[in-house]
């Protein structure tokens, strides 16, 4: 208390506010809002963890009156649970595997061996007969590796050995034709210098013989085969560029190409001359180097009644060819001499 007649006191100033700590957290400006009531209808998080301490409740029991509506339908837009494919792996591709380092001195692998031909199993007495049957087993060997083989002789009447007869091959023309038959029946086509080796000839393999001046060979892309003419006689098929008319002349002609006027004659007409004078003839009905060469094999002359537009390009050098024209032949038709 103050005394009487002393002045009033002064109270003491209140302390100051501590300074705030650098390191506490600025108070929120505004009205402070309080948490929010949990919401039941809010789906569960699928990060929250497990409570440890939930369980089942055991007084719950199933709906006695629950049934399965009639009416739900399959959701199409949800698909079966399981690993899909990630959409982003192709966008990403992993990068390929390195590549694999080979040392010279290591031997590189071989290629797999070319399967040998299985036995055939066992042949009716026809095959077995058959003069075919040897050549085809000395083209199995051949085509499986054989360096060289012995050629049997060929049946006499056999096709293989008219061809022969009739063009008076020598012995290696005749052993390369046999080889040929022989790998063709086999379904193979050998290479030159397979071919070569097998038969011990460079000269008809190469064309350059006898079976190349008669067009018996066909060369592409390194291999060797026989013309599809020679292998349909050698077969005993017809002739597919060439229809044979058979005739009793015996008049000679020699190898070249003639021509003979038509004197309004019909076909059938000059075939009938044409076959009485030089017996059995091929009226070309094909491409003319084929049928040049289907008439020759069958010892026949050709009759065509359509003149080519130009000379035939490298005839057989045995073949007989006889165009019939009409009239007043032009060009180098003109040139050919007249049939005598």
């Amino acid at each position: 208390l103050a005394r009487p007649g002393s002045a009033p006191s002064t109270p003491d100033p209140a302390p100051p506010p501590p300074a705030p700590s650098p390191l506490a957290a600025p108070a929120p400006s505004g009205p402070v809002l309080s948490a929010a009531p949990a919401n039941p209808l809010a789906p569960p998080n699928p990060f929250a963890p497990p409570n440890p301490f939930a369980q089942p409740n055991p007084f719950a029991q199933p709906n006695p009156f629950a049934t399965a509506n009639p009416f739900a339908t399959a959701n199409p837009f949800i698909t079966a649970t399981g690993p899909q494919p990630n959409a982003l792996a192709a966008l990403h591709p992993s990068p390929p595997a390195p590549a694999t380092l080979v040392l010279a001195d290591e031997a590189p692998t071989p290629p797999s061996p070319r399967p040998p031909y299985r036995p055939l199993p066992p042949a009716p007495e026809a095959y077995l007969h058959g003069w075919r049957a040897p050549y085809a087993n000395r083209g199995a060997e051949l085509a499986e590796g054989a360096v060289s083989v012995e050629l049997p002789v060929p049946d006499p009447g056999s096709e293989l050995d008219i061809l022969a007869e009739r063009f008076d091959l020598q012995p290696s023309a005749r052993r390369t034709l046999a080889a040929l038959y022989g790998w063709y029946l086999v379904g193979e086509a050998p290479s030159v210098a397979r071919l070569a080796q097998a038969v011990g000839d460079w000269v008809e393999v190469l064309g350059r013989g006898e079976l190349g001046a008669l067009g018996f060979l066909s060369h592409r892309g390194g291999r060797v085969t026989l013309r599809r003419s020679v292998t349909a006689f050698l077969d005993g098929r017809p002739p597919n560029a060439v229809r044979i008319v058979a005739g009793a002349g015996t008049t000679p002609l020699a190898p070249g190409v003639y021509r003979m006027p038509r004197d309004s004659k019909p076909d059938a007409e000059l075939e009938a001359d044409l076959a009485q004078r030089f017996g059995a003839i091929a009226v070309a009905t094909g491409e003319l180097s084929s049928a040049l060469l289907d008439a020759m094999l069958h010892g026949a002359v050709v009759a065509a009644f359509t003149p080519p537009a130009a000379r035939p390009a490298r005839p057989p050098s045995e073949a007989r060819l006889v165009l019939v024209l009409p009239s007043g032949p032009t060009a180098w038709l003109a040139d050919l001499p007249a049939l005598p």
